[in-house]
């Protein structure tokens, strides 16, 4: 009889060689067919001291030969040993013994026996397959869905997710905005009614998108003060830049006020993008001076006060000067100006220092007179 077994596709399938009713049999030769398109013979461990097998795997068929010095004699059933089998396709996989006289057993007459021999097959289940098509790289912030799709096996069927982080999971991994941290290696594992399964891994790759910095004149505000020309640059170092103006460097030469913004990619394709609004703020000058006032108390030109022509001044200080060059005033504050109430009529020189927007420091220099 050949013993039967129930195996996984790609599995090793055995099946024990025994046969019944063998009572005085000197020498036998045992011929067994087996499906050549399911199973491929690789082994055979023999029960019976000296016994031979030979396969022959172009007629997918297994040999056994044996000629003893005492004669097997039992009315049960022995072993003559195991067939060891590669599974190469998902069915029922017969084996069958050969008829006499290619299978023969012989007593120590030499009268032919006819043993009990019953043919078996192994049965070989089909596997689950996973199939998971979602990409394996991502940018920060995209979401990543990871939907197996399973065919073969047979229901019901267990399944789990083994994440980067070491936990396991029964969903699907759905990741609304994805982090650098998500990178790992995702593993799903399937198992099917009989115990078959497969398992696939997928190594997700995320990347960090790229840092575009702009200048900013204030960090609250999109507008970058300038000029006449500034040079606009962003983070370099990446892979491409695509400005609005249709440059591809990581700065530009701006001439003209108006809105700019910049693309950055990097190797891996992800992308950030900026934009600022540039104005030119360039003024020949920053303040308008009188060259009189008139500290007589009437509050009408009464203090002498530069007058901003902007918004930007960022330091200032004035210093007031009699005409021997002692300083008799100074302040730090350009809305405050010089009362010179104890001033005598004449002229007084002065000096105003102040920054703009840009940090550029500036000094002017004049006359104011002192009008009784």
């Amino acid at each position: 009889m050949a013993g039967d077994d129930k195996k996984c596709l790609n599995e090793l399938a055995n099946s024990n060689i025994r046969v019944s009713g063998v009572s005085g049999v000197k020498e036998f030769t045992a011929s067994l067919a087996f499906d050549g398109q399911k199973l491929q013979c690789i082994h055979f461990n023999d029960s019976l001291p000296g016994i031979i097998s030979t396969v022959y795997p172009g007629t997918s068929r297994v040999v056994l030969e044996w000629n003893g010095t005492v004669p097997l004699t039992s009315n049960d059933t022995i072993s003559l040993g195991e067939l060891v089998f590669e599974t190469l396709e998902s069915g029922f996989a017969d084996i069958n013994w050969d008829s006499p006289p290619v299978t023969r057993f012989i007593d120590e007459n030499g009268n032919i026996i006819f043993p009990h021999l019953t043919p078996e097959a192994i049965t070989i289940h089909d596997l689950p397959a996973i199939e998971l098509n979602q990409k394996i790289t991502y940018c920060q912030g995209e979401s990543i869905h990871l939907i197996p799709l399973i065919s073969g096996g047979a229901e019901p069927m267990t399944w789990e997710w083994n994440t980067p982080d070491g936990s396991t999971t029964l969903q699907n991994i759905n990741i609304a905005s994805a982090a650098v941290n998500h990178s790992g290696q995702y593993t799903y594992s399937v198992k099917d009614y009989f115990g078959c399964a497969d398992t696939l891994a997928k190594e997700i790759s995320v990347f960090p998108l790229p840092t575009v910095n702009l200048p900013f004149t204030n960090p609250t505000h999109d507008t970058i003060y300038y000029e006449q020309t500034f040079q606009l640059e962003t983070t370099p170092g990446y892979a491409s830049y695509q400005w609005n103006t249709g440059d591809t460097t990581y700065y530009i030469t701006i001439t003209e006020e108006g809105s700019y913004s910049v693309i950055v990619q990097t190797i891996e394709g992800c992308t950030s993008t900026n934009s600022a609004y540039l104005k030119d703020m360039y003024m020949p000058f920053y303040f308008v001076v009188p060259n009189a006032f008139t500290p007589n108390g009437d509050n009408l030109n009464d203090t002498f006060r530069p007058v901003a022509t902007g918004d930007l001044i960022r330091q200032f200080k004035m210093v007031i000067y009699n005409r021997w060059g002692q300083m008799i005033f100074e302040t730090s504050d350009y809305s405050g100006g010089w009362d010179g109430k104890d001033a005598p009529a004449g002229v007084y020189g002065w000096v105003i220092s102040y920054s703009n927007h840009t940090g550029k420091v500036f000094k002017m220099r004049g006359s104011v007179t002192v009008v009784r």
